[in-house]
This record gives C-alpha cells, structure tokens and sequence, in this order.
C-alpha cells in the first residue's frame, strides 16, 4: 500500500494515518520476503497508544484561534520543537539543548537528537547510541547539508560531509542547533541543498556555574561528563568542559570510546568581543559499516559483517572571534580558525570480497590541516536589515594507504581552496517584507599523488540567487514564499571512483569519473500560524536537480559507498509542524512529512535511494505540578525506502515508540531514557553488497539508559 498525499485529507491527524496504515497490514513484510509478527505489540500497546493520542488531538485541534502563545505554557518548550522566528521565511526549526524539563540528550551524537525534526533521517553503525551516525534530510545525505559551527564549516571540503562522532559529546553541551531546510544562504561555503544545520557553543555568562553528570545504559553505554563557567570578573570569563563515552554496541563488536573537551575563553567590553574556543575530540571504534544480509540477520540480528576492523581519529578546532559594534545599528564578526584532522581506518578485503579470511589487512591513515577566515557585517534598522560575509579557506588532506605484511602502498594530497562572498538584504514595511540573497563561490581542487602524473587543477564557479517574501493578514499568522538555486561540485570520492589513490587508465591518464557540478532549483511556500496554545507550521517545496549525484546503493573499491549522476530529479514535499499545549502541564507536539521523489533518466522513471515517502513523529509530554517530574512519549514512523537504484530491495516501514523521564530532587536530576520500545530490530538502512545482494543496518531493539545531573546550570 503505498503511502500517498491522499491521506490529508481522511484523517485529523498524523497518527490516525500511520495507524490505518498499519491496521491494515499487522504483519511487516521485508523486501526479502521474511516477516515480522506485530500483533502481540499492536494489541497491548499501540492500539491502546494511538487511540489515547488520537482523541486528545481531535479535542486539542478543536480549540479556537486566540492570541499569540503565552509565557504561561513557555517552561514545557521540548527539545525538537519547530521555534517560529518572526524574521524568517523558509523551514527553520530551533533546538534548545539547555535549560530543558525534558532532559533532549544522554551523550548521543547530532543525528539522533536531529531524527524528530520534520523530513529527517537517521542512523547509527553499531544500531545503539554512540559512535559513527548519520543524518538525512529531505531524502538527501549529509554531503547536502551545510553544517557550520557558529559559521565555521564543520564539513570536510573534500567529503564535504561532518564527522559527528569525531567530537563525542560535544553537540550535547551546545546552547542551540538550528536547521534552516531547503535552499538558502550558505554562510559557511558548502552548497545546503537539503539545509543548513548550525550549531551554537554556550554563552560566556556574568554568573558562575557548574554541572556534572554521570549515566549507564544497556551494552555497558557509559558517560561522565563535567562543565564550569568562572563568571565575568572584569571583562573576562571562560566557560570548560571535558566528557568521556563508551558503549559496547548493539552489534556484535562494534564498541565505541570517545573523549572530548571544549575550552573557551572571552573579553567584553563597551565595543568589542575577543573569545578564543578550542574544541578537541578523540574516538576509537571497532568498525561495524557494512550491513548484514537478511538471512544472517535473522539468525542473528546483532552481526556484524565487519571482520576485527579498527579505528582512531584525532580532530581538533581552534577559532579566535573579534566582535566589534561600532554604532548601535551595526556588529563586524570575524573569525580565524584551524582545523585539523589524524588517524585512519583498517579495511580487510578479503572478507568485503567474500573470501577466506588471512593475515592480509590494509590501512587508511589521513592528515588533514585547515585554515580560514570568516568574517560578517550585519546592520539593523526599523525597516532594513542589511548582511553581508566572507568565507575563504586553504585546505590539504594527506592520504596513505598500506598493508600490514607489505607496508606503504601510496601516498596522495588533496588540495582545495574555496572563497565564499555573500550578502542579505531585508525590507520590511508594515505586515509585509521582501528578502534577497546572494553567494559567490569559488572552489579549487588539485591533487598530487606518486602513482602516476597529477590531473589538471580543477576549478569550479557558482551563483547562488535566492528571493523570500512574506505576509502577515494579522499578527498571528505568516504567509511566506521563497525561491532559489544553488550548486555544488562533486567529492572527491565521486571523482575517484571510491578509490582512495587516483586510478589511471591503460594509457597512464587520470581516470576522473565526472567533475561537473550539480545544481538545483527550489521554489518554496508555506505558513505559520499561532494561536493561544497551538502553533502550526505548513510548507510545501519543490526541488528540480540539474545533474544530480545520487546513491546508487553500491560500495567502491574501498569499501565507500557509489554515487552516480542523473539527467533530471526531482523532490516534491509536504511538511507539517505543530505544538498544542494544555494548560501548564501536558504538550502535544510532533510534524508529519510526505514527499514524492522521482529521478528521470532517459525512458526510465524510477525513486532515489533512502528516500521514504512518509515520515511522521509525534509526542505527548506531561509535567507535574510542582515541575519535579516530567514523562515523555515519542512515536515515530518511518516509510518504506528503496536500497537500490534499480528500486529492487527495500526497507521495511518501522515504528519506533521511545519514553523519556526525568525527577528534580534540590540540585539534582534523575533522568531514564527508553528506545525502541517495539523491541524489534528496526532496518534503518541498506546497500547493495558487491554481488549484488541487499544487506541491512539496524536499530537496536529496547535501549536503556540511566543518568543524573547535579550542578547550578
């Protein structure tokens, strides 16, 4: 049965549609024919689960539009609800990561916190809560999203992709993480076709504060973390923290430990700013990246089809940020920065080739040096707000490739250079405004390497226009609209083939599979409404691909997944947000997505990969009344999706119910995380093995985590 549009308009509400969806059909069937009896689970907990969400929607939506929402519901603020700024005219979601009731995070990496925000997906190599994780948004991977800290890329250029559990622990101590979905300013350089994703460190604050906290949870997850602000004593403050996470993993060897610290120091005075942040993170991992055919899963659904395959990365960021504010209307920010990046993975061949497993093993080691300037100038009025920013950045990654018994095999650099110029312009004149956007890229990439002559320097130029405007009838409600187009080069993976070292052809020339750039064009609509206790958010977008470099579900030479290019592509969605509050006590919150993808390329028409077409969250949360205890139910559905570019295999649709509590007693809080709840290994991704064959990652089933904070925060 396929998940359509045409359930808008049969239900009240999202839950209504995923449950007819799954009443329908209590047994789950997987691509390969296997099944999963839901029926015990659907009778005893769902069912009832459904019906209780279902009638306090249809009586919450029934409420009548007011004013705009009060301060009195303002302290039951989850930690992923769409935040509708008033300035804005896309997307945008807003997480606050501190100061919640709900305690959001247990030392999980980015994606999994970002899995409840409207469009996205998420998992995780070892199928429990730390180490490797990955996100999408819109159907697209994380190479489409611009991911930025305080608009310094956090995405390595070559990849151009970030490495969230390269810093272990580090997003949980943000202050905020913002998405902006869609096509829009890319302040940091690489192209957001999906989005953009900005993640804020903690404010330098006048008062001292401190924190510690401690949890253990099901395969021996365990985190200690601890965290102190000095206060500003005469213009100058700084703010540590240092973390440590482990977990065993829910596939069989896939642990994963990590250590992170965060140092950040800063002066304030009338006119200007001066913090100086540095970010360290260290992670060792038993490697779990390749998924499991479906019969081994079934006989076990914690293998793992790695081999003892290991890991170590080092990765280190270091920014000095002047902040100036010459006059009451105007701020200049610029910020230096470093970023480096050492270690390097094993890789057994044999066994990723199917063969006799020897003493053969090869290793990929990298070093990679980054430095940039960042710097942006925004000027504020009564009508005008004027914006405007320049990103520029020298980039080498050293690349050595060996083998246990033979030693190095190669070695290889990448160089790349970008320069990024920007502005942002936005009127407003009574209930109405217009917003304009520009970027200026330029990329260079050249590579040398000792397995053959250096290809010619590539060099790639995008204009990147974008136009917004919207309106508000009355002060509750926005209407807005938006238009644009961005570009983005290939990886150097793309180019590579999957190749680690630069292949040549029988004639000794550069074999690059394709260098042109893909673009895309996005048009836009959408409205917010607030009422007194209930915002909604509406959007419907449009994305048109000129040359697009989709998975192809395949894996290269090393072990990397393929991508290939495509004529034509294109992403229609639907994406809904909302909040209903009752009172001070219970929040319903959640955002349902539906999108139509289909790729074009000549009399074929067929959908891209990991790309479901329906995705839902929904939650129900209470507080009690003297706000010592609080409970938290989160659902969250997720459609079938295709694993392949031939729309051959597929992942079966999962539900997946999650429960989260936590009690303040004095300075301390008790907190216990439950996910999964089905216990049901849910299959959250898929590739094709090198025969051709679909293999699956998973979700662990019924994850346990426990936890307490102490501190003044």
């Amino acid at each position: 049965m396929k998940t359509t549009p045409r359930y808008m308009g049969q239900h009240t509400n999202i839950f209504s549609v995923i449950y007819t969806h799954i009443s329908q059909k209590v047994l789950s069937s997987d691509a390969d024919g296997s099944c999963h009896d839901l029926r015990p689970f659907n009778q005893l907990v769902m069912r009832p689960t459904f019906l209780m969400i279902s009638l306090f929607l249809a009586a919450s939506m029934s409420a009548q539009p007011d004013t705009l929402i009060t301060d009195s519901i303002a302290p039951l603020e989850p930690v992923l609800v769409t935040s509708f700024q008033i300035r804005s005219a896309c997307g945008y979601t807003s997480i606050p990561i501190k100061n919640l009731y709900i305690p959001p995070v247990f030392g999980q990496d980015l994606p999994y916190q970002l899995g409840q925000t409207p469009g996205a997906t998420y998992y995780t190599d070892a199928g429990s809560f730390w180490g490797y994780s990955y996100l999408r948004l819109r159907g697209m991977d994380q190479t489409r999203i611009q991911v930025s800290l305080e608009g310094i890329p956090l995405s390595e250029p070559e990849d151009q992709g970030a490495y969230f559990s390269n810093f272990p622990d580090v997003y949980n101590a943000m202050n905020r993480v913002t998405i902006t979905r869609g096509v829009g300013l890319s302040e940091a350089g690489t192209a957001g076709f999906a989005g953009t994703v900005t993640a804020w460190l903690p404010v330098l604050q006048d008062s001292a504060a401190w924190e510690l906290g401690a949890g253990y949870g099901r395969w021996d997850a365990r985190r200690l973390y601890g965290a102190i602000q000095t206060g500003r004593h005469k213009g100058w403050a700084l703010y540590a923290r240092g973390a440590y996470v482990h977990a065993d993993g829910y596939k069989h060897r896939s642990a994963h430990t990590g250590y992170s610290g965060i140092l950040r120091a800063g002066y304030r005075s009338t006119r200007h700013d001066l913090i100086l942040t540095h970010l360290t993170g260290h992670q060792t991992n038993q490697l779990a990246w390749l998924g499991a055919p479906a019969d081994s899963l079934r006989r076990n659904p914690r293998f793992n089809a790695n081999s003892e395959e290991d890991d170590r990365f080092l990765q280190t960021l270091t920014s000095l940020r002047h902040t100036w504010r010459p006059g009451r209307l105007a701020t200049l920010h610029t910020d230096l920065y470093y970023n480096h990046l050492q270690g390097g993975y094993d890789f057994d061949l044999n066994n990723f080739l199917g063969l006799p497993r020897t003493d053969e093993k090869y290793r990929y080691d990298f070093n990679s040096h980054m430095a940039g300037l960042n710097t942006r100038y925004l000027y504020t009025s009564t009508h005008l707000r004027a914006a405007a920013g320049l990103q520029a950045y020298t980039y080498a990654r050293r690349h050595t490739g060996s083998e246990r018994s033979l030693g190095q095999l190669y070695q290889n650099t990448g160089y790349k250079q970008e320069i990024t110029a920007w502005t942002q312009t936005t009127y407003t004149w009574g209930r109405a405004g217009l917003q304009a956007d520009l970027q200026l890229r330029a990329v260079g990439f050249t590579y040398t390497g000792d397995s053959g002559p250096s290809p010619d320097p590539l060099r790639w130029r995008f204009v990147n226009p974008r136009l917004a405007a919207w309106y508000e009838p009355r002060s509750a409600l926005r209407l807005y609209a938006n238009a644009g187009r961005t570009g983005r080069e290939p990886t150097r993976n793309d180019m590579f083939s999957g190749n680690d070292d630069l292949p040549y052809d029988a004639q000794g020339r550069p074999a690059l599979a394709f260098t042109d750039p893909e673009s895309v064009y996005q048009a836009e609509a959408g409205a917010r409404q607030r009422w007194r206790q209930l915002d909604v958010e509406l959007s419907v977008y449009h994305l048109q691909f000129r040359n697009e470099i989709v998975l192809s579900g395949e894996f290269g030479p090393n072990g990397l997944v393929l991508n290939r290019n495509v004529a034509r592509s294109a992403r229609t969605g639907l994406e809904i947000s909302y909040r209903k509050a009752s009172g001070t006590r219970m929040l319903v919150d959640g955002n349902l997505s539906l999108s139509h993808n289909r790729i074009r390329e000549g009399d074929l028409r067929f959908q891209p990969v990991l790309a479901p077409a329906l995705i839902a969250n929904q939650a129900v949360t209470y507080v009690a009344p003297d706000q010592r205890w609080d409970v938290r139910l989160h659902l969250r559905y997720q459609g079938r999706a295709w694993i392949d570019f031939a729309n051959q295999y597929r992942l079966p649709p999962a539900l997946i119910p999650d429960l989260t509590g936590s009690y303040t007693w004095h300075k301390v809080r008790f907190s216990l995380r439950l996910t999964n709840l089905a216990a049901y290994p849910w299959r959250t991704n898929g590739q094709l093995d090198l025969a051709g064959q679909p293999t699956y990652h998973v979700q662990a089933p019924l994850g346990v985590f426990g936890g307490i904070v102490v501190g003044n925060w």
